[in-house]
C-alpha cells in the first residue's frame, strides 16, 4: 500500500536491481542519510545477520521512520535451527554455520528479532517464522543457486576436491527425493511509539 519508495545499499551494484523510477542512496544501514521521521515505515531483508550491531540498526531505521510508523525485519535466518536431511548432509550445514560467522554474520539472529525489537523501544510487537512448505520441492535452478551459495561460504574453508563430494552427494540425494534443508527464516515487525 505504499506509494513512496526509497531503496538504500551500501552495495553500489546491487542498487541497480532497484527499478529506475524508485529513489535509492547508497549508504550505510547504521548510518542512514535521511532525516528523522521521514518514511511511514522502515524495512530489511536479510540484513540484521551482517551487521555487527543489530540494535544500532534497528536505531537508525527507527530514527527516519516517523513516531506512530512500523520497522519490519521480514526474513532473518536461525541456522541453529537449521534442517539437514539425510542426517550425513548435516555437518555439511554446520560448515555453513561456520563460514557464515567467520565472514561476521550472525546466523542465529532471527530467534532474536522479539529481542531486540523491544530492547529498539518499539511496541505492538509481532514475530514468527515464515511458513515452512514440505510439499514443494525446489527446482533445479533453485537448487543450483543454494548450492553456490553454500559453495561461495565454504571456499578456503573445503578443498575444491572435498566441495565436490559435498556437491555429489547433495545432488545425488535431492535426485532420490531425500534432501531436505530448511533454515527457519523469522519476521518481526513493530512500531513506533508516537
Amino acid at each position: 500500500g505504499y506509494s513512496k519508495l526509497t531503496g538504500v545499499d551500501i552495495d553500489l551494484p546491487a542498487l541497480k536491481e532497484i527499478p529506475p523510477e524508485i529513489p535509492a542512496a547508497c549508504a550505510d544501514g547504521q548510518y542512514l542519510p535521511f532525516k528523522n521521521g521521514s518514511f511511514a515505515a522502515c524495512l530489511c531483508h536479510f540484513f540484521l545477520l551482517w551487521v555487527k550491531d543489530p540494535l544500532k540498526a534497528l536505531l537508525e531505521m527507527k530514527r527516519v521512520a516517523r513516531p506512530g510508523g512500523w520497522l519490519l525485519a521480514l526474513a532473518e535466518p536461525d541456522y541453529g535451527a537449521r534442517l539437514d536431511e539425510p542426517a550425513e548432509l548435516k555437518p555439511l550445514g554446520e560448515l555453513q554455520t561456520q563460514a557464515l560467522q567467520r565472514q561476521g554474520a550472525d546466523p542465529f539472529i532471527g530467534a532474536r528479532l522479539p529481542d531486540l525489537f523491544r530492547q529498539a523501544g518499539l511496541t505492538a510487537i509481532e514475530s514468527g517464522t515464515l511458513e515452512r512448505k514440505d510439499d514443494i520441492q525446489p527446482n533445479a535452478e533453485d537448487i543450483e543457486q543454494e548450492w553456490l551459495v553454500l559453495a561461495a561460504d565454504l571456499r578456503g574453508m573445503l578443498s575444491p576436491a572435498e566441495l565436490e563430494r559435498w556437491r555429489s552427494v547433495e545432488q545425488a540425494t535431492w535426485a532420490s527425493g531425500r534432501r531436505v534443508l530448511h533454515v527457519p527464516l523469522h519476521y518481526a515487525f513493530g512500531q513506533i511509539p508516537l
